[in-house]
């Protein structure tokens, strides 16, 4: 049975409507090559409980009555801002699809060390789920029907569209060849493959320490795209002097209220930036028994009290680091929408000394 071809000038099938966000379709047609056409997609999860993905099953334009079929796994990025493509497996002879049950299908691939894959994926809705199917089946006879296997894709007999389009963004389809890639093993300073780099992948695993941690280097800035959301942030960094005028148990002149502050922090016709750091001196008197190191004071804890409610913690802002240094005092806080979209976590902070002995206060 033919497959419905998806013109990129037209929408999904109509029965792909209820799983399929119409705005998801135009990035899928945006993410895939000019020169190929996305014939169904359906909307899924990991059956591990993972973060939803996208499978679609892509051939090249104008291909013959055989044309030569892939499925994409997409990934949809942690603020569903962007699409893109997690893996490409090329749809060989023994390229396997069982339906699990009403919403679920398995998928079993071989890869470049002859291991076989199984992925297990989740839909939400049985009728695309069936669609999908569908189309990978019928690509699965056209490719045992023409003998499409890894020795073909290997030799670039077949799937080679692939290899010309995608490799550069999808490492996994270098990892299928099997073989050296420039820019993917260690190089020597002209930039060349070293002698001593690997020809397979799995000679890793023969490699130095060192140079088994500059391959990997690498391999990660290569795919930062993956796992690096890129963002435009503001930060606002403001310092001050106090001169211990701060008690516990008083406030001095106005300067020290909250709603002073908060004028202080966030400049008049701002909603506050993203990131706030403030750096105050002097919080409290700088006498010979302050150089003993301590990180806790009463002085501490009334700044920190008045910063929080300047800057509405933790309604508006939440509270990274709140730390003393002696004299010096550093309070961090992040907008509460950043950090409830996990764009700011794990937060860390260090200390070095510098004053007695390498390791006491200085001021």
């Amino acid at each position: 049975m033919p497959l419905n071809v998806l013109q990129r000038s037209n929408s999904f099938p109509q029965r792909l409507k209820a799983a399929t966000d119409p705005e998801v379709e135009k990035k899928i047609f945006a993410l895939v090559a000019k020169e190929d056409e996305c014939r169904v997609a359906c909307e899924v999860s990991k059956d591990d409980g993972g973060k939803p993905r996208i499978i679609a099953i892509v051939c090249p334009q104008h291909s013959s009555s055989q044309p030569e079929y892939a499925m994409f796994v997409i990934k949809k990025k942690k603020l569903r801002s962007k699409l893109m493509i997690r893996n490409v497996v090329p749809i060989l002879s023994d390229f396997s699809v069982r339906r699990v049950n009403n919403l679920s299908v398995e998928i079993k691939y071989r890869k470049y060390n002859t291991k076989t894959k199984t992925k297990v994926f989740t839909a939400s809705n049985a009728d695309t789920l069936s669609a999908w199917i569908e189309a990978a089946s019928n690509a699965l006879v056209v490719a045992c029907h023409q003998n499409y296997n890894l020795d073909s894709f290997y030799n670039r007999k077949s799937h080679s569209w692939l290899l010309e389009r995608y490799a550069d963004d999808v490492p996994s389809l270098k990892q299928m060849m099997g073989g050296p890639v420039k820019g993917d093993l260690p190089q020597n300073s002209d930039g060349s493959d070293s002698d001593d780099a690997p020809d397979h992948p799995v000679a890793l695993t023969m490699m130095t320490e060192v140079a088994r941690g500059d391959w990997i280097q690498k391999q990660c800035l290569k795919r930062a795209d993956e796992y690096v959301e890129k963002r435009k942030v503001s930060v606002r960094v403001c310092s001050w002097n106090v001169g211990a005028q701060l008690r516990p148990e008083e406030g001095r002149g106005p300067q020290w209220h909250p709603e002073s502050l908060a004028r202080w922090l966030i400049p008049k016709g701002t909603n506050g930036c993203d990131i706030i750091s403030v750096g105050l001196q002097e919080i409290v008197e700088l006498q010979t028994n302050s150089l003993i190191a301590h990180d806790s004071s009463p002085e501490r804890k009334a700044w920190e009290e008045l910063l929080c409610t300047a800057l509405q913690v933790p309604r508006k802002y939440v509270m990274l680091v709140s730390r003393q240094y002696v004299g010096v005092y550093h309070f961090l806080a992040v907008r509460k929408d950043l950090w409830d979209a996990s764009i700011v976590r794990e937060p860390q902070c260090k200390a070095v000394g510098c004053g007695i002995m390498g390791f006491g206060g200085n001021k």
